[in-house]
């Protein structure tokens, strides 16, 4: 019987190598005679570049050559046998697809790592951070010993020969550079006879480390000192770093940048969190809205001040306000009206109080007893038809009786009240005795706390049962009278205290940072509280309690608990000190003739540096959003227009006017042929209301809205400030004035206007005729069409437009040196021009270009939040 023997199949090789060369070379190399002109470029270019960054930093460029090749080999290797490793595969795909992307990665690598080198070398590695110029320094000789010389180094004291914030530094001997140095040393005596030398401490770079050292012969022991560096000299940005955020803004006034920034930086902290989707709290959001809505006239208040002046609303109810502050906690403790009104009944003795309470106590208990009797009845008994006569007479009567007997207790509350009050003398107190005399009342309310807790915890845990002994019930019973007691106790303990806070609000007037070091403790307490409550919420919806959890768990939840409500106690008190210091500060601000509210400010002389750019940027975007969103909308309006014959009317009329009006006196005094044309004006008249007509169609919202925006968007952003500046005086009444602040403000305000009035108009041709069509359907508005349906949608597409027009708009605000104004730029310039500081002008720019790096990628960064929250591109 034969056997079939199936044939044997050859496994293939998973390393054999897939290449045919010749097709390889002619698809990547000689395709054409300009790709192998460009790679033989490119490759004479790489090896010189590579060649100059191994002379220049040997170790790194050896170390990224080692890396590129093994990557390259790698994923040529990988390519050729097609099996990739996750690695080869991503290089193959983004990197290594070509010998010109092999090359340019090299390039490019070894070109970043040049500059990140160069920039730290120039930045960190050779810079200068000391912010007294070295013309400025001194030295005297601190010590010669061995091999080694020690100098004092500082500065001239004011009008004296002494060196202040001195520092001593030491030099070896085999610094000296040149070798003549070290003669001049060693044949003179330092500090008795005049010398010139110099230490050169990095005798590898001939452009760093030097310091040399000179005397005269007027003054030997006092040397002048010159540095050499060829890095960054950071001390003149840093020594001007004041300048260039605030410029010239009052420097005694500077608490008030300080909590301008504060409020902006936490009102834009919150808002990131408020505003997300997730948040569901909306009475918050409405609050926090409110705020923002206000914020602008509290900036304004803190940056510019409070003119005084009648006509100021704001400066007024401030003062009223702050004077009723002030005369309320006078009237307290001076016991002028309110004390006095609740006290003057009587100064009897404490027991001659309690006695007369007691006929009062009699009639509220008696009220109570009769009200809750009424009710009783009415509802065992509620009214029924045919009732007889004399139940209805009684009921009227329990409830006449009733309604009296009210009324008696009213009076009774309002006695009882004013004796309370008559126990207490309000006297001024310090913050040391208020926590003196409060101690012994928060004792009585902690323990009041405590008890009531504990027996509500053991009415739950042990409820009472039919059958347990008398020993249980007499101590359920006496926990409580025992709470009972505490608790009425504790009512007249917060009556004391209550007058103690009274009494706490004599603070005396303080000024922002008096105000600000005594309420900081306070305020640490009242942050710890609402961070440990967050912990404690978080830690309570993350990990629920169950039953059976480990008792370790279950007492650090009752740890944190108590622990929160610890500080929530201590948080009252702290609040209390708080308001009372407010109450004060409030007093320190009563406007008066030697003293106002907020220094007033002129925007044009004290407003400069990043303040004037942030500001200037913030109110052109709060500005102009809400006109460019109406420009857009009106330029599309479609509202029906004037009809021709009122246009042709009004234009004949006006011609005809201008003819008779205008036009004779400018022949009769033409000088010329042109001004003879010119005078004839008035019959262009016609032609553009002919225009008008045949463009607009007689719509003038859609014709002022589009001249507007062509004619913003044909001239430049310059243009618009000087006419802010200029010509825009010309219009105002002699008697106006509208500082040039405000006149840019707007310019940029109108500027940006126009040009976000297009994007949204983008935006709005984006949206489908039929989402129009489906509001209409729906019985929407015109305005509700457009605030629910139309402009959500066409804003969330033109995100990345208008963040972009944003960033460009806050970085033209350097456009306002060249109208007077000195910005951050503006400032920078004039740190070259300081004779301390002569020449320092590429380390301002860089600390200018990274501070506008950082805002620009905030206002990037929050849009493409936005652009993820809206699901742009997404769906």
């Amino acid at each position: 019987m034969a056997t079939i023997s199936e044939p044997k199949m050859e496994r293939p090789s998973s390393h054999r190598i897939h290449l045919n060369w010749n097709l390889w070379v002619s698809d990547h190399i000689t395709k054409n005679w300009g790709l192998t002109l460009w790679l033989v470029v490119l490759t004479v270019f790489t090896v010189r570049f590579t060649l100059g960054r191994l002379e220049a930093t040997p170790v790194t460029t050896i170390v990224i050559l080692v890396a590129w090749v093994v990557s390259v080999a790698a994923t040529v290797y990988a390519e050729l046998i097609h099996r990739h490793m996750a690695v080869t595969l991503w290089l193959r795909n983004n990197l290594y697809n070509s010998i010109t992307n092999i090359q340019l990665t090299l390039i490019i690598v070894l070109g970043l790592l040049a500059a990140v080198f160069g920039l730290f070398r120039y930045a960190f590695e050779t810079a200068s951070f000391a912010t007294t110029p070295t013309t400025n320094l001194r030295a005297d000789v601190a010590s010669v010993t061995g091999d080694t010389y020690c100098f004092n180094i500082g500065t001239l004291a004011a009008g004296a020969d002494q060196l202040e914030e001195t520092s001593q530094e030491c030099f070896p001997r085999w610094a000296f550079a040149p070798d003549i140095s070290e003669t001049v040393i060693t044949e003179t005596t330092l500090g008795e006879e005049p010398a010139s030398f110099c230490f050169d401490t990095l005798r590898d770079d001939p452009e760093n480390g030097r310091t040399c050292f000179k005397s005269t012969a007027s003054n030997p022991a006092r040397y002048e000192i010159s540095r050499q560096f060829s890095g960054a000299n950071w001390g003149a940005v840093y020594a001007n770093v004041v300048n260039m955020m605030v410029f010239r803004f009052n420097r005694a006034e500077l608490w008030r940048v300080a909590a301008a920034t504060i409020l902006g930086v936490s009102l834009t902290a919150v808002s990131l969190f408020v505003y997300r989707p997730t948040f569901q709290n909306k009475r918050t959001r409405r609050t926090l809205t409110y705020i923002w809505l206000a914020s602008p006239i509290i900036f304004y208040i803190l940056l510019a001040g409070s003119p005084t002046g009648r006509g100021n609303v704001f400066l007024n109810l401030a003062a009223s306000f702050t004077e009723w502050v002030s005369s309320l906690r006078d009237g307290f403790m001076d016991e002028s009206f309110l004390v006095r009104g609740l006290t003057e009944r009587a100064e009897t003795a404490r027991n001659d109080v309690i006695g007369n309470m007691g006929v009062y106590f009699v009639v509220i208990v008696g009220a109570a007893g009769l009200w809750a009797l009424n009710k009783y009845i009415n509802a065992r008994y509620p009214p029924q038809i045919g009732e007889s006569e004399f139940t209805r007479v009684g009921r009227i009567l329990v409830t006449v009786l009733t309604g009296l007997t009210a009324f008696l207790a009213f009076i009774g509350v309002i006695n009882v009240t004013l004796l309370i009050f008559s126990l207490y003398k309000l006297r001024p107190l310090t913050r040391d005795e208020f926590f003196g005399e409060i101690q012994p009342y928060a004792s009585v309310l902690m323990v009041a706390f405590i008890l009531w807790r504990f027996n509500k915890y053991i009415a739950a845990k042990y409820p009472p049962r039919i059958g347990e002994s008398t020993f249980v019930r007499f101590g359920r019973s006496l926990l409580k009278l025992s709470v009972t007691i505490l608790i009425l106790l504790s009512f007249f303990s917060v009556l004391s205290i209550i007058f103690l806070i009274f009494g706490l609000f004599n603070v005396p007037p303080t000024t922002a940072k008096g105000l600000l070091r005594e309420v900081v403790p306070y305020l640490i307490v009242v942050v710890s509280t609402i961070i440990l409550w967050g912990i404690n919420k978080y830690l309570n919806n993350r990990y629920v309690a169950q039953e059976g959890e480990a008792g370790t768990r279950d007492t650090g939840r009752l740890l944190l608990k108590w622990l929160v409500r610890i500080f929530m106690f201590l948080s009252f008190f702290s609040m209390i000190i708080v308001v009372s210091y407010l109450f004060s500060y409030a007093d320190f601000l009563v406007i008066t003739k030697e003293r106002q509210a907020f220094t007033p400010l002129s925007p044009d002389v004290d407003w400069g540096g990043f303040m004037l750019t942030l500001i200037i940027t913030a109110f052109a975007i709060v500005v102009s959003f809400p006109l460019g969103v109406l420009l857009a909308l009106g330029r599309r309006s479609t509202i029906r227009g004037i009809p021709n014959w009122i246009t042709y009317s009004v234009a004949l009329i006006i011609m005809v006017l201008g003819l008779y009006y205008s036009t004779r006196p400018l022949v009769d005094n033409a000088r010329n042929n042109f001004e003879m044309v010119v005078a004839y004006w008035p019959l262009i008249v016609p032609v553009i209301a002919y225009l008008f007509q045949r463009v607009w169609k007689g719509n003038v919202v859609s014709g002022f809205c589009t001249m507007y925006i062509e004619f913003i968007r044909g001239i430049p952003l310059i243009t618009v400030l000087f006419l802010s500046i200029i010509l825009f005086p010309i219009f105002l009444p002699p008697e106006m004035e509208f500082l040039k602040t405000w006149r840019v403000m707007w310019a940029f305000a109108l500027f940006a206007a126009a040009y976000l009035a297009e994007n949204v108009r983008g935006g709005l041709q984006a949206i489908p005729q039929g989402q129009y069509e489906a509001a209409d359907s729906l019985g929407l508005s015109t305005v509700n069409k457009y605030r629910l349906i139309i402009m959500p949608q066409a804003l969330r597409t033109v995100i990345p437009a208008i963040t972009n027009q944003y960033i460009g708009l806050f970085k033209d605000t350097t456009l306002v040196a060249i109208v007077g104004f000195l910005d951050i730029l503006g400032v920078a310039n004039s740190i070259a021009a300081q004779p301390q500081w002569l020449g320092v002008r590429r380390e301002a720019y860089l600390f200018i270009a990274v501070l506008y790096f950082i805002v620009s990628a905030f206002m990037a960064g929050y849009a493409a939040r936005l652009e993820k929250q809206s699901g742009l591109g997404e769906r």
